[in-house]
């Protein structure tokens, strides 16, 4: 059975310890041969939201991508 569980990890590492990422905002694991696997997680405007904010003009962003 598939998962992506570190992910998870992946994302805390980028976001929080890095600071080069920003959160999309997904709350659980979901395993490819779930019943439910057609369960949108993550939303398109979440993910439009969090790009604009990588991408963002400001003292953030900036900071962002000189990390990176």
């Amino acid at each position: 059975m598939a998962t992506f569980a570190e992910q998870f990890f992946n994302e805390r590492l980028v976001v929080q310890v890095l600071g080069t990422g920003v959160g999309v905002g997904a709350q659980r694991v979901m395993h490819l041969d779930d019943d439910n696997r057609d369960a949108i997680q993550v939303k398109r405007g979440n993910v439009c939201k969090v790009v604009k904010m990588a991408m963002a003009e400001g003292i953030e962003g900036e900071e962002r991508r000189e990390k990176g």
